[in-house]
């Protein structure tokens, strides 16, 4: 006797904790037990949610009693007999299956819920084909609701243990709002039902979360309203509401709340039934207010993971089509070296190739470094007297992560020296900031002037890249006159002596890299301001741009000295200060 009533206590362990859940789950159970009361007040025909909550917090690792009972309530309460026969089932056999087993897996709650709902099929639905499909639709919807409960259960229990949501749960939460919905939709008074309350609640939750994806949410809970029985018009006020509150979503709960209700408001004057839907969202955002601030972040802060990880899946592909793309052009580069044809198939080849590089380093990852210096920037220029325009030309860009500043001097004077001097600058620029090898860059400038369209042009070329983690400055010269560097009160000389871009096939530039301090100014000029100042060059830059208050008034400053003593040249002059 003593061994079978071990037995007995072994196999009755396991159904314990379900009879006493109740009393155990406290709120927890109470919630189970008003949601599983809710859900089974939807439908008509059918009991589309029949055993629905029990399974899915069963599932989740909850007591089912709870639940189990508030659905029974409601399918008695609404002569939902089939329904109130499959829940009564559904709970005798969990009973039996854990007196036998003693446990009961994840599946074995989901399949006992579905042989509950089949062993009614004979008794209510097997009149005729259409009530067998009446029954069938019952069967698949409660295992679905069973399904959307038990990640709606893990999401909130994660979110009351202050976790983030998944992207799962975030969509669980939302369809299980719509299916309580679309079971308020039964109780009202006046039009006024607690479904639309409870839709409004969400969309307001959805809008302070996601931000303008909170719209496809409202939709959905749209859906679920309507199936209660509500107008299609309620799912775009609905939406409506949500874009609006959507908007200043990032303005806090005080804005998306103004956002919901203002465009609700606006509705009640211009859509029918807009007053009962502004009382609804009236009710819903006191309910959105009464929502404890913590709840509020981590949904936001949940939402935000699956933003980021949709637009890095973007950018993977993105990268990924780039990488293609470079291979097709290594392909095609090396089908012109390898062709043994002119010197401008392989100048052609060589170029494709230093495209392929850098359209490679494009689509690797970025790990910005911090920037820990700057540099203010200033220009000026002077056309030659007499000229209508400057032959020289400059640009300041961004490039990898750097700045890059260019400066150009085109042969003699007017249009025609502009022309060459902007056609280098911009094509050099362009190259260098996607990211081309600097000897490739300067080649294919080199070798393009010198097609120059049958006239002979060439062009000096001043180049400054400036790493702002580093301070490190790399001076690149082709035919460009010393740039200058004033520290503490001394100024000094980089200098280069190479040929312009536009000459020789064989032109090297003059490279040299300086690692620059906090107050340093430096400066590049074309040979119009360098000839203009002659010797006093040195006292104009200590006097003019050290005791200048910013790079811009330095280089005016720098100018003006210049043209005083004559404009027999273009005069262009870049300050950069390092700070």
């Amino acid at each position: 006797m003593a061994r079978v009533a071990a037995a007995i206590k072994q196999k009755l362990s396991g159904i314990a904790p379900l009879v006493y859940g109740l009393r155990t789950l406290g709120a927890s159970g109470y919630a189970c037990f008003g949601a599983g009361l809710l859900l089974g007040l939807s439908g008509g025909g059918i009991a589309p949610f029949a055993g629905a909550a029990a399974a899915g917090v069963w599932m989740a690792g909850y007591a089912p009693w709870p639940a189990l009972l508030g659905n029974l309530a409601a399918a008695l309460l609404t002569r939902q007999h089939g329904a109130a026969c499959a829940v009564a089932l559904y709970g005798g056999l969990g009973l039996l299956w854990l007196g036998v087993a003693g446990n009961a897996k994840r599946v074995d709650k989901l399949l006992l819920l579905a042989a509950g709902h089949l062993l009614t099929l004979p008794l209510f639905f097997l009149w005729d084909a259409q009530s067998c499909l009446l029954g069938l639709s019952q069967l698949s919807l409660a295992v679905f609701g069973a399904l959307v409960v038990e990640k709606a259960a893990l999401g909130l229990t994660a979110l009351l243990r202050r976790r983030l949501l998944s992207g799962d749960a975030l969509a669980a939460l939302c369809a299980l709002c719509a299916m309580l919905a679309m079971a308020g939709m039964r109780l009202g008074f006046r039009g006024v039902t607690l479904g639309g309350c409870i839709a409004a609640y969400a969309a307001l939750c959805a809008a302070g979360a996601l931000g303008i994806d909170a719209v496809a949410a409202a939709a959905l809970l749209g859906v679920g309203v309507v199936l209660g029985g509500a107008q299609l018009v309620f799912v775009g006020s609905l939406a409506l509401c949500t874009l609006g509150g959507a908007i200043a979503c990032k303005q806090g709960r005080g804005a998306v709340m103004a956002g919901f209700l203002g465009m609700a408001l606006l509705g009640a004057f211009y859509i029918e039934g807009g007053k009962v839907f502004l009382l609804q969202a009236a009710l819903g955002a006191g309910l959105y207010l009464a929502m404890p601030p913590a709840l509020l972040r981590r949904l936001r802060r949940s939402a935000l993971p699956r933003k980021n990880m949709a637009a890095e899946r973007r950018l993977n592909e993105t990268r990924r089509r780039v990488r293609e793309a470079a291979s097709v052009l290594e392909r095609v580069s090396e089908l012109l070296e390898g062709a043994g044809g002119s010197e401008a198939e392989l100048f052609a080849g060589r170029q494709l190739r230093s495209m392929c590089g850098a359209m490679e380093r494009m689509a690797e990852p970025l790990e910005p470094a911090q920037p820990c210096y700057e540099l203010s920037l200033g220009a000026a220029a002077y056309p030659k007297q007499n000229s209508p325009q400057t032959g020289d030309s400059m640009a300041m860009r961004e490039c990898g992560g750097g700045q890059l500043l260019l400066l150009s001097d085109g042969m003699g004077t007017g249009s025609l020296a502009h022309r060459e001097s902007a056609a280098a600058v911009a094509l050099l620029g362009d190259l260098l900031s996607v990211g081309v090898e600097e000897n490739e860059a300067l080649d294919c400038v080199n070798r393009l002037l010198m097609l120059g369209g049958g006239q002979e042009m060439y062009a000096t070329l001043d180049v400054l890249r400036f790493d702002p983690a580093s301070a490190c400055a790399r001076f690149i010269k082709q035919g460009a006159p010393p740039s200058y560097i004033l520290r503490e009160g001394r100024v000094h000389m980089l200098h280069a002596e190479t040929l312009p871009v536009g000459i020789l096939a064989e032109a090297a530039p003059g490279a040299q890299e300086v690692t620059l301090l906090r107050g340093d100014t430096v400066v590049l000029m074309t040979d119009g301001l360098l000839d203009a100042l002659g010797q006093e060059l040195f006292a104009a830059m200590l006097e003019r741009v050290g005791g200048a208050n910013t790079a811009q008034d330095a280089a005016e400053a720098l100018l003006c000295a210049a043209s005083e003593r004559g404009r027999a040249d273009d005069m262009t002059v870049i300050v950069a200060r390092v700070s």
